[in-house]
């Protein structure tokens, strides 16, 4: 759990920090405040104490704080040295020190799964060391079990096959295996910023296109054709931050697009989430399969230990997805991948993961339904870990939030250019079950938006 420390510890202090330049300096402190770790009103050492404790300029302490005084996070008085801005909204007493400390451990921002609602790995190891193929020397794209269980759960059947570490690891392999440096992508708006994060450390320029509850808009994308993009990529179901399912419909639409308008282009379809996900998965696939890369993730389903997902599609493309992993030479063990193959396939372990799947969901819809109640528009989510809630101000509201010791995702990290909204993404993997626990929430969410003003620290 994390506790505020008084800012006035210099040696706790300039242990915060790796990067000392100014922006480096600047960055950080603005992560300490938003996160709760710099509560509003906490005294700040002075410019030349901070860095004579950083071994800086004291140049470099003076920018960072002239920028953290623009942002208006820190107040400088002339006799009283600086301290950290207060809101508003602590100003007004409502935020109680022990309701902050105790979101501080829960996970809203990440959207990671709850182990507790993951399946028991010791039978399925204990089944894939029992495999006749072990310490086999044959470099294999993918097991047999594997490619046995999986099969029936594809939404199409593909050319070729091949097992990846886990399902960014996986992503980012289809990426590159679909792109070349310097390429074009179109990338469904809003995405997640891992997506964009990989697009980024590929030298890739992602085009936006726009989507709505059905999925991303076939004219959109034809829109982006205008750019010559290499590929299409788009998560079908449990999509982050929005949670829709792409339609049937909307998929047939966009394989037509495709055809006639982007007949070169090459489709990544990123299900992340995977077999505990609500909804089933469609796939462009089922309509011109010798260009789709199909990657589908475990780890969010029975465990990150086991470190496996899959990439399925085009021959073509997943041999590429071969080569750019380690040259060819990499291999995912076989022990994880039949370990998976059994988890696939057992029927107590199936109806361990249809809880979870109810679970999850219980708790994304109580949050949401504690958010729509109080007058806050959040996004209707058929599906996934998270709630998408448009705010009148961005920024206000991570730093209200963090006053309480509340840390969500920040929307503008899940587009491809800046939005002239402002939005959270709020994690409900591992929201607790207790209704009374989810009404403060709500609460808390309300009070930090103040129906949308803005609060400034003037």
């Amino acid at each position: 759990m994390k506790t505020a420390l008084a800012a006035k510890d210099i040696q706790w202090l300039t242990s915060q920090f790796s990067d000392c330049s100014a922006h480096g300096i600047h960055k950080r402190m603005v992560q300490l405040i938003r996160e709760g770790y710099l509560l509003g009103g906490s005294p700040l050492p002075t410019v030349r104490d901070f860095a004579r404790g950083l071994g800086v300029s004291t140049g470099s302490v003076a920018e960072a704080w002239s920028r953290l005084r623009e942002d208006k996070l820190i107040l400088t008085n002339r006799r009283g040295g600086s301290s950290v801005a207060v809101s508003d909204i602590q100003r007004s007493g409502t935020a109680k020190s022990s309701a902050s400390l105790e979101w501080f451990s829960v996970d809203l921002a990440q959207g990671l799964a709850d182990p507790a609602l993951q399946p028991q790995l010791g039978p399925a190891l204990m089944a894939s060391l029992a495999s006749d193929a072990l310490h086999a020397p044959e470099n294999e794209a993918i097991s047999e079990a594997l490619v046995a269980a999986a099969m029936p759960t594809l939404p199409f059947k593909p050319e070729a096959w091949c097992a990846s570490g886990g399902g960014t690891e996986g992503a980012l392999l289809a990426f590159e295996a679909a792109t070349n440096r310097g390429d074009v992508v179109a990338v469904e708006e809003p995405t997640s910023p891992r997506i964009l994060e990989a697009l980024k450390s590929l030298e890739v320029t992602a085009v936006p296109v726009l989507c709505d509850k059905e999925g991303p808009l076939p004219d959109s994308l034809k829109e982006a054709f205008r750019y010559k993009p290499s590929a299409f990529i788009y998560q079908p179901r449990a999509q982050v931050p929005i949670g829709h399912r792409v339609s049937d419909r909307r998929i047939k639409e966009l394989a037509e697009v495709l055809l006639t308008y982007g007949p070169e282009v090459v489709v990544v379809e990123d299900d992340n989430l995977g077999p505990v996900a609500m909804l089933d998965v469609p796939s462009i696939g089922l309509y011109i399969p010798e260009r789709v890369l199909h990657v589908r993730a475990y780890c969010k389903t029975y465990g990150v230990d086991l470190r496996t997902s899959i990439i399925a599609g085009s021959s073509k493309l997943v041999d590429r997805a071969r080569q750019v992993r380690s040259h060819g030479t990499a291999m995912t063990s076989r022990i994880l991948q039949n370990a998976v193959a059994f988890l696939i396939a057992d029927k107590e372990t199936d109806a361990a993961i249809d809880l979870a799947r109810r679970r999850y969901a219980q708790r994304r819809q109580r949050l949401h339904d504690g958010l729509r109640t109080r007058g806050m528009p959040a996004i209707d989510s058929a599906d996934g870990f998270g709630i998408w809630l448009p705010v009148a101000d961005e920024v206000t509201a991570l730093l209200n939030l963090a006053s309480f010791g509340v840390s969500v995702g920040a929307g503008s990290k899940y587009f491809t250019t800046p939005s002239s909204l402002g939005h959270l993404r709020i994690a409900t993997s591992r929201l607790p079950d207790d209704p009374q626990a989810i009404d403060h929430l709500s609460e808390i969410f309300l009070k930090a938006s103040l129906g949308g003003r803005r609060l400034g620290y003037e």
